[in-house]
């Protein structure tokens, strides 16, 4: 037995999780809060290497920011909640005697190991990104660190659950090893076949999407490749449940002749249209897409700093509407074409920020797109969900809310 008056979990955690769990069996702790907290600083450490080295902070943002991080620890409550249910099924299939409980509280405490990991790697990570050519020994080391506090983590999670459920060393590590191969899987599975996040990192779909829009993608919009997967395995060609996308649609696809590089923009031509700019304007099937210019929408220049620009809302054939932009008006480098007929098995895209995208107007030979392959498709742009804007590279960015939740078409 261990006597614990006055002992705290937080002080046996370390070094005794064995003990640290009995005195939770008799004096639970804040399980929920910890894992709240935890969970918070982990997602904030993955969306961190997306966002600018530098942001400014304004008044509203020391309301909104809490709120955010406030919603972030509720998706680790239910996480929480989700892993503890998974475990405990698994623990009681081997023998365990636990309650659901006491599993969430070592899935929780066992997080503790991790929270003095982020309170130090955040602020790190976004310092690294304002020079990361000059500090390679110090990702280095904090890679190392992450890895070895995992490690910890899962060390005394394993003792913890064998702990609450009265498991042998063995089963305890067989049941937190397919604990952690079914969420793994669960969560591949989700960005595999359901949705993927995707940051904004360049001008080319600019007013529809600006540098910095973090949004998400269906990726059961067109069906399935290889390149839904991570690392796009050869694991079959062509396209599973293959649904061909609409015009206008606004399409990630991987590109044809970079190795790794994913694109988005938007589908104008669908296999066999005929495909030209005549004197800026968009012609498919030699039928123009009608334009009415509406008022100056931001967008950065040449030099990346925002200006008002001309806008004009677009009319395909067949109905779907978007904004497009022009900073040179109607005498950019691609607004005086060839007519493209576009190949069985591809489709032509363009960028909204017409002057200034590398879409299928150039070939793969001057890093345009060309043509691109249905295979490569990877998804539907949905929403945006975060975005930080900069509209003056020589300035702090600023988080844009206004464009939270945006829709995208």
């Amino acid at each position: 037995m261990v006597d614990d008056a006055g002992i705290s979990p937080l002080r046996l955690i370390w070094l005794s999780p064995t003990e640290a769990m009995a005195v939770i069996a008799r004096r639970p702790g804040p399980a929920v809060a910890l894992a709240a907290v935890a969970g918070a600083l982990g997602l904030l450490i993955v969306f961190a290497p997306a966002l600018p080295p530098q942001i400014a902070l304004r008044g509203r943002d020391v309301v909104l920011l809490p709120a955010l991080t406030g919603l972030l620890a509720l998706v680790s409550i239910a996480g929480l909640y989700l892993s503890g249910w998974v475990t405990n099924a698994l623990a009681r299939g081997f023998g365990g005697d636990g309650s659901a409980g006491l599993t969430r509280a070592a899935i929780a405490w066992s997080q503790v190991i991790a929270i003095p990991f982020g309170v130090v790697a955040l602020p790190l990570i976004i310092y690294l990104k304002t020079a990361p050519a000059a500090n390679v020994k110090l990702s280095l080391a904090l890679f190392l660190a992450g890895v070895m506090t995992s490690i910890w983590s899962f060390v005394v999670f394993i003792r913890m659950l064998g702990s609450a459920h009265n498991l042998s060393l063995p089963g305890a590590v067989v049941v937190a090893l397919l604990q952690f191969v079914i969420l793994l899987g669960a969560a591949v599975g989700f960005r595999v076949f359901i949705a993927q996040p995707f940051v904004a990192v360049n001008s080319s779909m600019v007013p529809t999407l600006i540098s910095g829009d973090l949004f998400v993608v269906s990726k059961r919009a067109y069906g399935y490749s290889r390149y839904s997967f991570p690392f796009a395995p050869r694991l079959f060609s062509g396209r599973v449940r293959s649904i061909a996308p609409a015009r206008g649609d606004l399409v990630v696809f991987r590109h044809p002749a970079q190795a790794g590089q994913d694109h988005v923009s938007r589908v104008i031509g669908l296999p066999g249209d005929r495909v030209q700019m005549r004197q800026g304007r968009l012609y498919i099937n030699d039928r123009i897409a009608e334009r009415r210019q509406i008022s100056p929408a931001p967008a950065p220049d040449l030099n990346g700093k925002m200006t008002a620009v001309t806008t004009y809302e677009e009319t395909l054939p067949g109905g779907p509407t978007h904004l497009i932009v022009e900073l040179r008006g109607d005498n950019g480098a691609f607004d005086e074409t060839k007519a493209y007929t576009v190949p069985e098995g591809h489709y032509f895209m363009l960028g909204d920020n017409r002057d200034n995208a590398l879409d299928s107007r150039a070939d793969q030979k001057s890093k345009g797109v060309g043509f691109v392959p249905a295979e490569n498709l990877i998804g539907r742009g949905e929403g945006v969900f975060f975005s930080v804007r900069q509209d003056d590279p020589s300035k702090p960015a600023q988080i844009d809310w206004a464009r939270i939740g945006l829709r995208l078409r």
